[in-house]
């Protein structure tokens, strides 16, 4: 072998032991815990996903129709594998609740289900740091998931104050934060209605509507109650092409650029923003429990 091919060689090598090494370095485990496989699928009637929960998980922060969770405990249902990764490096991630912040990996990552319980010893010392970090360490063991983070820039849309300023009341409640879809007055409409709840995260929620990443510029601080109406037909995107459509016909709401300048005094402006995600080099089929 030439010596410059021995010297890559080597510095390949030396910088894959060195990943393994940080990746191997002690995380914390948990007492127990549990990933089956499931064929069950969620539908209207069943619940698919979870979360962990730690002595800083406030109530009202977790999933709703989430099975219940002890303190200390992970647990997932019918989930698959990026959506556990997307929990466990969720404090990483730029957009932690979109489903492609997972890049990579085989096919049976986004076609097999898990159900997962695991459980801390000692639950009243158990952050959701710390659970993250078990998580992680679970994912490796079980999975054999080896994963890096990459930063790329993407085109989306960045959240800026309008010329006309904001428009927001600032909340005066301590209750969680909470930004959720809820039932609008006509079918053709889609209604946010958000408590106490930042700028970072409506820009995050507009995110998961499907016009692409949304990141917050609007350097607003605080917490703010507010009601967003717009037309559902706003939100659609035409193969993962962000585009700004015009309303249905027959809806009297305006669009969701027009009603996010109009009734927060915001705006978006589509531009490159930057994403962090995960990408995963290998897994494999988790073993037995």
């Amino acid at each position: 072998m030439r010596r410059r091919e021995w010297r890559w060689f080597v510095g390949v090598s030396l910088t894959m032991c060195l990943e393994s090494a940080i990746f191997a370095q002690a995380r914390p485990e948990f007492d127990v815990a549990s990933i089956k496989p499931t064929s069950k699928t969620p539908d209207r009637d069943s619940f698919g996903g979870g979360y962990c929960r730690g002595t800083d998980t406030r109530a009202g922060t977790y999933p709703r129709l989430a099975a219940p969770t002890a303190l200390g405990e992970c647990r997932f249902t019918s989930v698959y594998l990026p959506d556990l990764i997307r929990w466990a490096w969720g404090a990483d991630l730029s957009f932690p609740a979109l489903v492609d912040m997972v890049k990579g990996g085989p096919d049976w990552l986004r076609s097999q289900r898990f159900d997962l319980v695991a459980k801390a010893a000692q639950p009243s010392q158990e952050t959701v740091a710390t659970l993250r970090q078990r998580l992680q360490g679970l994912l490796h063991d079980r999975f054999k998931l080896i994963v890096h983070l990459e930063t790329q820039e993407l085109q989306g849309y960045g959240l800026y104050v309008a010329k006309t300023g904001p428009r927001l009341q600032v909340s005066t409640s301590e209750a969680p934060p909470r930004i959720a879809g809820m039932t609008p007055p006509s079918p053709d409409q889609f209604l946010i209605e958000a408590r106490t709840a930042s700028m970072r995260g409506l820009a995050s929620s507009l995110s998961t509507l499907g016009i692409g990443p949304v990141v917050d510029k609007t350097a607003i601080e605080g917490a703010y109650d507010f009601s967003l109406l717009f037309a559902r037909d706003s939100i659609r995107a035409t193969k993962g092409r962000m585009i700004a459509p015009t309303p249905d016909g027959n809806s009297t709401a305006p669009t969701l650029f027009n009603a996010i300048e109009e009734q927060l005094g915001l705006r978006l402006v589509r531009e490159r923003v930057t994403v962090q995600y995960v990408v995963v080099d290998a897994a494999e089929r988790p073993s037995e429990n």
